[in-house]
């Protein structure tokens, strides 16, 4: 029996008996322990039924593992193959150069700026080092070098715009808006432009002026492009070797009109004023002088 019974529980009323009691139990002993027996709920492996037979691939599972294979191999091709032939193609010397963009220079003068050994060898190319005998010609304003997949040279120029011709003490050169010094092209046709004069200066092709003569030069023609009075179309050349007294000479009369070198746009006015005037005796004057604030100095033959 348990703790205790229904004869001894406490509680219970006396001189009953215990089916005479409703609802009267019993507690039972219960184990203070569950079973720890590692071997109580084992099941022998040879207990076991046969597990599912494995299938084969059939035929559609092959062609699908043969094209696994193949797709594996060809990959690896792709990538040796590259790999193996890429440096015995690379190192095989230039086969051409390309200049685009050129207009006054010839390809042959272009590359004729490239100091390279006879067939040198593609890979060992320096693109920039190219680029930096390029513009070395005077003509070349910029320049793009890339190398193609063909073994080749693809070289891009932008040359530079003449602006005005530059009549120096040893001939007639170009200009260009950054006053650099360019040679006349051989096999190129003249250009409209107008003439600056500086007579006491011996320049090169390739030279770099920094005159402030040339710079209010160049300022003046933007103002004479669509002057009504004075257009640029009838200028015959400015005189620019006195940077303090710029001047310029008309055609087809030769009259020389003298600026000084600042407030150009209030003298120009001041000769719009005048113009019937001057226009009257223009072939009896010497000079016309716009460099006074108060007026014009009109100077006669």
């Amino acid at each position: 029996m348990g703790l205790w019974s229904g004869k001894n529980r406490p509680g219970k009323p006396q001189g009953q008996s215990p089916a005479s009691v409703a609802g009267t139990w019993v507690l039972l002993p219960l184990p203070l322990f569950r079973s720890t027996d590692p071997m109580k709920d084992y099941t022998p492996l040879g207990n076991q039924g046969p597990g599912p037979k494995k299938k084969g691939l059939g035929p559609q599972g092959a062609t699908l593992d043969w094209l696994s294979r193949f797709l594996t191999l060809a990959g690896l091709l792709l990538i040796l193959v590259p790999l193996v032939w890429a440096p015995f193609y690379l190192s095989r010397p230039l086969r051409a150069i390309a200049v685009e963009g050129n207009r006054v220079l010839s390809a042959q003068e272009v590359a004729a700026r490239l100091r390279m050994e006879p067939s040198p060898l593609w890979i060992g190319l320096d693109p920039y080092e190219l680029e930096t005998q390029i513009l070395e010609e005077p003509w070349v304003q910029s320049v793009n070098i890339k190398k193609t997949s063909t073994l080749g040279l693809l070289v891009a120029v932008t040359e530079r715009q003449p602006v005005a011709y530059f009549k120096a003490q040893n001939g007639l050169f170009l200009l260009d808006s950054d006053q650099m010094v360019l040679v006349r092209p051989s096999l190129w046709g003249g250009w409209d432009l107008p003439v600056f004069t500086d007579l006491n200066l011996k320049v090169n092709a390739g030279d770099k002026l920094v005159s402030s003569g040339v710079y209010r030069a160049l300022e003046l023609t933007k103002l004479l492009d669509q002057d009504p009075v004075l257009p640029l179309s009838a200028v015959s050349e400015f005189l620019v070797g006195d940077p303090m007294n710029l001047s310029l000479i008309t055609q087809p009369g030769g009259l020389e009109v003298r600026l000084g070198f600042e407030g150009l746009e209030e003298k120009l006015a001041r000769l719009h004023q005048a113009s019937g005037e001057i226009k009257k005796r223009e072939d009896r004057l010497a000079y016309i002088d716009l460099r006074h604030p108060q007026g014009i100095v009109i100077k006669r033959k």
